[in-house]
């Protein structure tokens, strides 16, 4: 090889390492950039981990808080029930109550009506005068319903 030769063989390489000593530094540089950049891609991700734990926190305990609220509302519902059936319950035994005194009170008025009939002719003026006074009565109950009716 020429000395000529060698030369340019030799500015070929000093001028190759140059060029890769140069790119060398570029990939150490963009490398760098690059942790950068991945540094601050984790910090954001482990930001938004926690915000996403807090905020799955936050709605458990909501959840938590609506499903007990949830819970108590059955609860008193429950007892309402227990409640409106006890006082149905009431009620219908009060209403057979009435029914049975209802029907003993009738039973009376007509046995004691059968017995005036039966009887000499004061009873049948009673008889006549207590008829007077009950259809006066069912007139003005009658009437005392019309007027309540038409309020």
């Amino acid at each position: 090889m020429t000395n000529d030769e060698m030369q340019k063989t030799v500015e070929f390489i000093l001028t190759s390492h140059a060029q890769f000593a140069a790119d060398a530094q570029a990939l150490k540089d963009a490398d760098a950039r690059a942790i950068r950049r991945i540094e601050r891609m984790e910090s954001t991700v482990n930001l938004l981990i926690r915000a996403g734990r807090r905020e799955r926190k936050d709605l458990r305990e909501k959840f938590t808080a609506l499903v007990d609220a949830q819970s108590r509302t059955e609860d008193r519902l429950d007892e309402f029930i227990e409640s409106t059936d006890d006082r149905v319950n009431a009620l219908i035994a009060m209403q057979l109550r009435a029914d049975e005194r209802h029907a003993a009170f009738e039973s009376l008025v007509g046995n004691t009506l059968a017995q005036m009939a039966a009887g000499n002719e004061a009873r049948d003026q009673a008889l006549a005068e207590m008829m007077r006074a009950i259809t006066k009565t069912s007139q003005r109950v009658e009437a005392i319903e019309e007027n309540g009716t038409k309020r």
